[in-house]
C-alpha cells in the first residue's frame, strides 16, 4: 500500500488521491519524496513481532520500502478506490478497495494556455451560483454550477502539472473507442471523481464467485479482490494506472482466460461523452420532451421546462440506481471540547434511470421527470413508479439490457470551511460517482 502525507495538515492519505481527504489541499506526486510503501507481507510480519518479538524483521522490511529505494514491478497498477461512508444495500457492493502501490507519473498533462481566463470564469460562475441559490433560483444555480464543473474539467491538467512546465495547448478530446457521440467544445461536461490516474480497466459484472480464481490469475490480484470482482453484478473499475500497456495485457487475459468482457478506458474518453438529456415527460411511447439542463442537481419538485423533443427509439441499455444527497451544516462536537464539526443535517435519495442508445443518452430522475404515461406508472406514488420503471420499460424496448441497481454516495464529508461558507448548509451528493458508473456501463456495452 502506498501513502503520502498532506503538506498542509500532515495527515496520511492514500497516494492515488489528488487532494487531501481531510483538508482538501493538493497532494504531492505519488512518487515524491516522503511517500511510504508498505510491504505486502506486513500482516504476517506484525503477527510475528507481537508473538515472538521479531521486531528486527519488521524494521528491515519497512526500511527496504523507504523513499528513494527502487519500487517492485508489482507497483505498476493500483486498484480502484472504494467510496467511504455508511454501508449501502447489497446491490451497492460493487466498489471495493484493496491497496496497492501507485504508478509513477512519467509525464505531465498539457496545461491550457488560457488558464487565467478560465480561472476568472470559474470565480464568476461560482459567484453566480451562490447568488442564484440565495435568491431561490435553483435552476439558475444549476446552470452556473454546470459552468463551474466544465471549467474545473478544463483546469484539471493545471493541478498535476509541474510548476516549471510551460503552458501547452490542451487540444481536442480523444475520439471515443465505443463509437459514442463526442461533444462539441461548447457542450456541457460533467464532473468525475478526483482520481489522478489516466487509465481504467473495466470488467463486466458476472455475479459468480466460483470464477474468482481464474479472475485473480488473469488480473494479477489477490483472491479477495478477485472475489469482489466476481461478486459484482455490474461493470466495475478493477485497476487504475497512468500507463495503458499493463492494463491492456490484463484485459486480454480476462477476456481470453476468464471469458469475461473487459475494456481499458481513458479518463478523457469519459469526459468526452455527451451529458445526458433529462426527460421531462413522456409524450408517447419512446418519445420524451426533454431538456439539456442538469435539472437533477436542483431541489426535488422544482419546475423544469422542456426545450426539445427526443426520440429514444434505439435504446438498448438501462442503468438504474440511487444517488444519495446529503445536507451538511456546522455543529458542535461536545466530545472534543465543544469544537466545531461538520454534521449531517439530512439525507435523501434520488432514484435515477439512465437510458443509453448508440446516439442517445436520456436520464429519468425522481422529482424531475413526470412519469405519467411510462410503463409501470403508479398514480399514487412517484417513488413506486421509479422502482417499477426498470422492469416496465421492457414494454417499450423488449430487447433492452437492464443492469442491477447501484447506489452512489459522496465518499467523504466536505471540509469544515466549505460547509461554513454556506449559511443555509451545504447539499452535495454522489453524482460524480454516478456519472462515472453510467458512462463505464455505456462504454462496455457498446464496445
Amino acid at each position: 500500500m502506498a501513502a503520502a502525507r498532506c503538506p498542509s495538515c500532515n495527515r496520511t492519505n492514500p497516494a492515488h488521491l489528488a487532494r487531501c481527504m481531510y483538508c482538501a489541499a493538493a497532494m504531492p506526486d505519488p512518487v515524491a519524496e516522503g511517500s511510504v510503501e508498505v510491504p505486502e507481507e506486513l500482516d504476517q510480519l506484525v503477527r510475528q513481532a507481537l508473538s515472538g518479538g521479531r521486531m528486527d524483521r519488521l524494521r528491515e522490511a519497512l526500511e527496504d520500502r523507504s523513499p528513494g529505494r527502487p519500487a517492485s514491478p508489482a507497483a505498476a497498477l493500483t486498484p480502484a478506490p472504494a467510496p467511504r461512508g455508511p454501508r449501502g444495500p447489497p446491490d451497492a457492493l460493487d466498489q471495493t478497495h484493496t491497496p496497492m502501490a501507485p504508478v509513477p507519473v512519467t509525464s505531465a498533462p498539457p496545461v491550457p494556455q488560457d488558464a487565467g481566463r478560465l480561472l476568472d470564469g470559474l470565480a464568476a460562475a461560482a459567484t453566480r451560483a451562490r447568488a442564484a441559490w440565495r435568491a431561490g433560483d435553483a435552476l439558475g444555480a444549476a446552470r452556473a454550477l454546470r459552468d463551474v464543473g466544465s471549467t474545473l474539467t478544463e483546469l484539471h491538467p493545471l493541478v498535476d502539472a509541474p510548476l516549471v512546465s510551460a503552458p501547452a495547448s490542451a487540444g481536442p478530446p480523444a475520439p471515443s473507442l465505443s463509437g459514442a457521440p463526442v461533444p462539441s467544445p461548447a457542450s456541457p461536461r460533467v464532473a468525475l471523481p478526483p482520481i489522478r490516474h489516466a487509465w481504467l480497466l473495466i470488467v463486466d459484472g458476472i455475479s459468480d464467485p466460483s470464477r474468482a480464481g481464474v479472475l485473480a490469475e488473469a488480473l494479477g490480484v489477490d483472491l479477495a479482490t478477485a472475489r469482489q470482482v466476481a461478486l459484482a453484478p455490474n461493470p466495475r473499475i478493477v485497476l487504475r494506472a497512468d500507463e495503458r500497456a499493463g492494463l491492456d495485457e490484463r484485459a486480454a487475459r480476462v477476456q481470453g482466460n476468464a471469458r469475461v468482457r473487459a475494456l481499458v478506458v481513458g479518463r478523457q474518453e469519459l469526459l468526452a461523452l455527451l451529458a445526458p438529456s433529462v426527460a421531462v415527460a413522456a409524450l408517447r411511447p419512446r418519445v420524451f420532451s426533454a431538456t439539456s439542463q442538469p435539472a437533477w442537481l436542483g431541489p426535488p419538485g422544482g419546475a423544469v421546462s422542456a426545450e426539445h423533443m427526443l426520440d429514444a427509439t434505439g435504446i438498448s441499455l438501462a442503468v438504474p440506481g440511487d444517488v444519495v444527497v446529503r445536507r451538511y451544516r456546522v455543529g458542535v462536537e461536545t466530545r472534543r471540547g465543544s469544537t466545531k464539526a461538520v454534521k449531517v443535517a439530512g439525507e435523501r435519495r434520488v432514484a435515477v434511470l439512465d437510458l443509453h442508445g448508440p446516439d442517445t443518452f436520456v436520464r429519468l430522475a425522481l422529482g424531475v421527470t413526470d412519469l405519467q404515461g411510462v410503463p409501470g406508472h403508479d398514480p399514487h406514488s412517484a417513488l413506486r413508479s421509479m422502482r417499477a420503471l426498470p422492469d416496465g420499460i421492457r414494454a417499450w424496448w423488449p430487447e433492452i439490457l437492464v443492469l442491477a441497481p447501484r447506489t452512489c454516495r459522496l465518499p467523504d464529508a466536505p471540509t469544515l470551511d466549505r460547509v461554513a461558507a454556506e449559511p443555509d448548509g451545504l447539499e452535495i451528493g454522489g453524482w460524480a460517482s454516478w456519472e462515472e458508473h453510467t458512462r463505464l456501463c455505456r462504454l462496455l456495452h457498446f464496445a
